[in-house]
């Protein structure tokens, strides 16, 4: 679940403090939203986020799953996050409201997608727009026209 990070130009080692902050900027999350979510009080996420308190360790382990990341890179004062997009975001968040079986039924749907998809693309087909095959009623994936029998 760690990130491996590398510095780039201009980029700094950062207080746990600092992280905490940019994680809930970028999550797009204000304070009372970050204090409901961990069960803290404004004030308390404040203090964190400048460095005048410590979250528990209980509440790190939280906030390292909900965020992706691992506790260790949490408490590791690397770079800033490069966090995931928010696209992927919105993903995790359902795929974290599903049952572990649905969760394997998703993840094995989505592993035969991109194998398909990556063979399209590797055997010289187009943008994904081109024929598709029909099914019995004469549906077709794209733009196919179906040759039901």
């Amino acid at each position: 679940m760690g990130r491996s990070l590398t510095l780039k130009k201009g980029e700094s080692v950062m207080s746990l403090g600092g992280t905490l902050r940019t994680l809930r900027l970028k999550s797009k999350k204000t304070l009372r939203e970050q204090s409901k979510l961990f069960g803290v009080s404004m004030n308390t996420v404040y203090r964190w986020e400048h460095d005048l308190a410590v979250p528990r360790k209980s509440v790190l382990k939280d906030m390292a799953e909900y965020y992706s990341v691992s506790l260790d890179w949490l408490l590791s004062e690397e770079a800033s996050p490069s966090l995931i997009s928010d696209i992927e975001q919105q993903l995790l968040v359902l795929f974290r409201k599903m049952s572990d079986t649905n969760k394997y039924r998703v993840l094995g749907y989505m592993e035969r997608m991109c194998t398909e998809l990556l063979n399209y693309h590797e055997n010289g087909n187009g943008n994904g727009n081109g024929n598709g095959n029909g099914n019995g009623n004469g549906n077709g994936n794209g733009n196919g026209n179906g040759n039901g029998k």
